[in-house]
This record gives C-alpha cells, structure tokens and sequence, in this order.
C-alpha cells in the first residue's frame, strides 16, 4: 500500500494527508499478513507462465492456494486467473 500511495503522492494524484489518514484507518483494521510462498516455487512459475509482475504474480497464487475469488480490472491476471481457473470477484467462472 505504501507504494501505490507514493506514487499517487509522486504524480500528484493524492495527498499526502489523505494517504496518512489512509494508512491510519488501514492500521485499525483486522488485517493478517500471509506468509510468502519459498522462492522458487509457484509464484516464480505464474510469473514465468503468463508474464505477471511479480504483485500480480502473489496474488493469484494466494487466490489460488485459498481458494478466493480475485478482484481486479488487469486484463493480464484476468486471463491468467482463468486458465488457473480462478474465480473473479463480480463474474461467473
């Protein structure tokens, strides 16, 4: 999160105000951070076998490995998320 604030802050679509007080609610939430897969393994495949960044990459193979459906507009992770036939958030698989 930290990142795509600073670069909306970078390209001057937000504020630096708006993305503390963001950061602020999202440290009040019951947010769990997942454990990364080891190196080498599954996500390093996804990356390789549909030319996902390495974010995108992470979340599919979440997804994936939980079973969730994935929300996202990336036309790339969609057709990836489909042939790993991983549901989309908002669409029938």
């Amino acid at each position: 999160m930290a990142n795509v604030l600073a670069i909306g802050e970078r390209k001057q679509r937000i504020a630096a105000a708006v993305s503390d007080e963001f950061m602020n609610t999202l440290s009040g939430l019951d947010i769990r951070i997942e454990q990364p897969t080891p190196p080498g393994t599954e996500l390093l495949l996804l990356v390789r076998r549909y030319g996902l960044t390495a974010y995108d990459a992470a979340y599919l193979e979440l997804a994936k490995r939980k079973g969730l459906a994935l929300a996202t507009f990336d036309s790339d992770l969609i057709k990836a998320a489909s042939q790993e036939s991983v549901a989309l958030l908002g669409r029938e698989s």
